[in-house]
């Protein structure tokens, strides 16, 4: 599979469209893919403040190349593991019945949606995004209904909104 089918099934995913969630949900050779597509994701996050430094009153934030590849490389460390995890609560937990490596799956596809964080601000609204995308998946593949994804989803943002601290 080359990259352009990957791109067109991350964006058929991205448009809720249930045949390309259930197709990459179901196909259990399509890790690698997603891998990928994180991989994409976070380096594109990584690139935003080499291009558009971060300015702090008179103080410039502007990463090296280094800098670069070590938070892209621990942001698709960090996404992987979050990922699957999410995937394994959704699972066990909630009782979805989509597994963790469908899930997974999906939202590493999903996650190529982040190359628009190399453009300041749109990291942000990617990631809401994402939300919509984890609700439709649950939703539709896991069988969940509208409480049980809304506390899932309240519980991951508590999660990221505590995490910084």
């Amino acid at each position: 599979m080359n990259f352009a089918d990957i791109a067109s099934e991350a964006w058929q995913i991205l448009q809720l469209k249930e045949a390309a969630l259930h197709s990459v949900a179901q196909d259990r050779g399509k890790w690698r893919n997603a891998l990928l597509c994180i991989g994409l994701g976070t380096l594109a996050l990584s690139l935003c403040p080499l291009f558009f430094p971060i300015r702090v009153e008179w103080v410039t934030y502007r990463p090296d190349l280094f800098a670069v590849l070590f938070f892209a490389l621990s942001g698709a460390l960090a996404r992987i593991f979050i990922l699957f995890c999410m995937g394994l609560v959704a699972e066990k937990l909630f009782h979805s019945k989509l597994s963790a490596q469908g899930f997974f799956q999906v939202l590493g596809y999903a996650s190529l949606v982040n190359v628009l964080g190399i453009l300041p601000g749109l990291g942000g609204i990617s990631s809401l995004w994402l939300l919509v995308v984890t609700a439709k998946l649950l939703h539709s593949e896991g069988k969940m209904q509208g409480e049980a994804i809304f506390i899932f989803l309240f519980i991951l943002m508590v999660i990221f909104w505590l995490l910084p601290f």
